[in-house]
């Protein structure tokens, strides 16, 4: 290709097995740089700014729609809604004049396959809202987000992804005071938040005071 063009990137809605989105009205969302369509299971990302790319397209669209599963883990629950990418739809803007000027070159870089059920628990009459304008994944969100994970999976308790989300914002801001400057959260919240990882939880409390109920002396 002379002049290659982004023009669309295709995702599959992936779900949990017990989920399905299969009654869902389609759902189309604009920003700047792109125009999301999600029906039947399919999310087609339609291009406005000229990327040469697939890695370039990429770059534009994964993290909103990184941020978009986020929002919907936490409406829902992790693996409820995921987007996989499989293939992206290119065009030539100057094409030779020997090559057929409707061609469209379609590239598949990935094929995720996701398993699904004929026999969902839960059917989902919506798609997921997308995720509010500046919501973004950045590398301490992933380890809050994946300590979420493995309590919702039953791999840790409640105290313990509490704390630990706790100590990752302080140690992201420096400290409490500044955990409460920088993400707007009233210190007062915060501290309620350590009080009750530190002495809440019965059997499973993070301490001993926690699982006795009293303030061990």
């Amino acid at each position: 290709m002379n002049d290659p063009c982004i023009q669309t990137l295709h995702y599959s809605v992936g779900h949990a097995e017990d989920v399905d989105y299969d009654k869902a009205h389609p759902l189309i969302h604009n920003t700047p740089n792109f125009t999301v369509r999600i029906e039947d299971g399919r999310c087609e990302v339609t291009m406005k700014t000229h990327c040469a790319t697939v890695a370039a397209a990429q770059a534009e669209v994964e993290p909103f729609l990184r941020a978009w599963e986020l929002t919907a883990a936490l409406q829902f629950r992790p693996g409820d809604f995921e987007l996989a990418y499989e293939r992206a739809t290119i065009i030539d803007r100057n094409p030779t004049p020997a090559a057929d000027i409707n061609a469209v070159a379609v590239m598949k870089i990935a094929n995720v396959s996701l398993s699904a059920t004929l026999s969902a628990h839960v059917g989902r009459s919506k798609y997921p809202d997308p995720p509010p304008p500046g919501l973004a994944r950045d590398a301490a969100v992933e380890l809050m987000f994946e300590r979420f994970r493995r309590y919702r999976a039953r791999g840790t308790t409640l105290a313990d992804m509490a704390n630990f989300c706790l100590t990752t914002l302080e140690l992201t801001a420096e400290g409490r005071n500044g955990a409460a400057q920088r993400f707007m959260i009233a210190r007062t919240v915060l501290n309620k938040l350590g009080d009750l990882a530190a002495s809440k939880g019965g059997s499973e409390a993070r301490k001993a005071k926690g699982a006795s109920g009293v303030y061990c002396r």
